[in-house]
C-alpha cells in the first residue's frame, strides 16, 4: 500500500519562514529606530489555529470559560512570544505549543482563586446571617465546600513548599564553609609552644635546581 501524505492543519516549515522574515524585519526597525512591524496575517491566523486545537484537549475543553484560555493563549504569543522566538534554537509548533498551554494553566488558576473567593463570600455571608438571627441552621453545599477545601490545602501546600526550599538554602549557606586563601605561610609551632611563622617554600624553585 502507498503511504499517503499527512497534511496538518499548521505548516511547521513555513511558520518558520515567516517568523525568520519577520525577525529579519524587526532587526530593520531597529537599525532604523522605528517601531517594530506588525506581524504577518499567516502567524496570526497559526497560532489562533494552535490555540483553537490545544483547547479541545480533554484538560481544557470541559471548561466554561475556554474562550478567554484561547484568547489569553493568542495574547501571550503575539505580545512575548514572537518577540522572544530563537529560530537557531526553537521549534515553532513545540515553542508555541508551550506558550499557550501555560496561558490556559493561568486562566485556569486565575478563575478558580475568583470562584475561591465568591463562595468563601457567600460562606461567610450565611454564617453571618445566621448568627444574626440566632439560628444555627447549617446550609451546607458539599461541592462548594470541597472546592473552597481544596483550594485551601493546595495553597497551603505552595506555601509549605516555599518555605522547606527556603530553610534548605539557609541551611545549605551556613553548612558551607569559606575558601580559605593560602598565604604562602607556614605555622611552625617551637619547642616553646610559640607559633612561629614560616615562608613557603617555592617549589617551582626546586624543579629547576634539580633540572
Amino acid at each position: 500500500m502507498k503511504k499517503t501524505n499527512t497534511v496538518y492543519y499548521i505548516d511547521n516549515k513555513m511558520l518558520f519562514e515567516a517568523l525568520c522574515e519577520h525577525k529579519k524585519l524587526c532587526r530593520k526597525a531597529k537599525r532604523e529606530k522605528k517601531l517594530d512591524p506588525i506581524p504577518s496575517e499567516y502567524i496570526g491566523e497559526c497560532i489562533l489555529l494552535l490555540s483553537r486545537r490545544i483547547g479541545t484537549r480533554s484538560c481544557f475543553s470541559g471548561y466554561s470559560f475556554l474562550e478567554e484560555m484561547i484568547s489569553d493563549g493568542v495574547e501571550n504569543s503575539i505580545q512575548y512570544g514572537i518577540s522572544n522566538f530563537d529560530p537557531k534554537r526553537s521549534n515553532p509548533f513545540s515553542y508555541f505549543t508551550q506558550i499557550i498551554t501555560w496561558a490556559f494553566i493561568r486562566r485556569i488558576q486565575k478563575e478558580k482563586k475568583q470562584q475561591y473567593i465568591k463562595l468563601k463570600n457567600m460562606q461567610n455571608y450565611q454564617l453571618s446571617e445566621q448568627l444574626a438571627d440566632n439560628s444555627y441552621m447549617v446550609m451546607n453545599n458539599k461541592d462548594f465546600d470541597e472546592f473552597i477545601a481544596k483550594f485551601e490545602e493546595s495553597v497551603t501546600k505552595k506555601k509549605q513548599k516555599r518555605a522547606s526550599t527556603q530553610v534548605t538554602v539557609e541551611v545549605f549557606i551556613k553548612s558551607s564553609k569559606p575558601v580559605k586563601k593560602r598565604t604562602g605561610l607556614v605555622p611552625v609551632t617551637t619547642s616553646g609552644g610559640k607559633p612561629i611563622v614560616m615562608p613557603r617554600k617555592d617549589k617551582s624553585k626546586d624543579k629547576k635546581r634539580r633540572k
